[in-house]
């Protein structure tokens, strides 16, 4: 492995308190690899078995589910450092109903789950850390897919949207915050259609409520999450 990867415990929360000298032995250990994914790559794609997931060392991983007209919906967008398919391999999922895929060069680092939930008779300390991490970071992943079902629980456009900027503007500590989706992606992401989608911020814009301008966003009025 020519990649430097002692920096992962100050950036990644999966290598949280393990010590940078024992980073690449315990990724020796783990039979982890970089790969390296040019725009609109699949790392990991629909029908297949999950047994691998990734860390986002730089680029954008997005993960869609695809309905049988082929209509696109944004489950996660992952940033670098975030992870992709944890709670999917370890589950075991034998057919997966999401496509994994790089929206630009995207760097990842590929773990093998069977390799991680083995940590030997003797188990390792920093395996072990790891591991604890690894749960961790799928409760984390459970509360924001929480957070989905709840903007997605609301029947109307207008709802959606100002739960979801609600809680951009929480997560940013901000009335004035950027989103990490075009109006496309965030249509995907909302499950409504674009055009609609264009409206509403229209409508919102006119009525006061909230400045839009690609994907910077302002909240000009309380909004209330529900």
């Amino acid at each position: 492995m020519t990649r430097n990867l002692t920096t992962l415990p100050l950036l990644c929360k999966l290598f949280k308190s393990v010590p940078p000298e024992e980073v690449e032995p315990l990724i020796e250990r783990l039979g982890a690899s970089i790969k390296t994914l040019r725009k609109g790559e699949v790392l990991f794609r629909t029908g297949f078995k999950a047994d691998h997931f990734a860390i986002v060392l730089s680029g954008v991983l997005a993960v869609s589910r695809y309905d049988v007209n082929g209509h696109r919906n944004i489950v996660e967008q992952v940033d670098p450092m975030g992870t992709a398919a944890v709670a999917l391999s370890i589950a075991g999922v034998e057919r997966l109903r999401v496509s994994v895929e790089a929206k630009e060069k995207t760097e990842v680092l590929l773990f093998d789950v069977a390799r991680v939930l083995c940590p030997g008779r003797v188990p390792d300390p920093v395996h072990l850390r790891f591991l604890r991490n690894l749960t961790i970071n799928l409760a984390e992943k459970a509360v924001m897919l929480g957070r989905k079902i709840s903007i997605l629980s609301h029947r109307t456009i207008e709802r959606r949207l100002l739960t979801y900027l609600h809680g951009q503007s929480i997560r940013n500590n901000s009335l004035k915050f950027e989103i990490p989706f075009d109006r496309q992606a965030l249509a995907d992401f909302l499950c409504v259609e674009r055009s609609a989608l264009s409206a509403e911020i229209g409508k919102l814009c006119k009525r006061g409520v909230i400045s839009a301008r690609k994907n910077h966003f302002e909240l000009l009025k309380e909004v209330d999450e529900d």
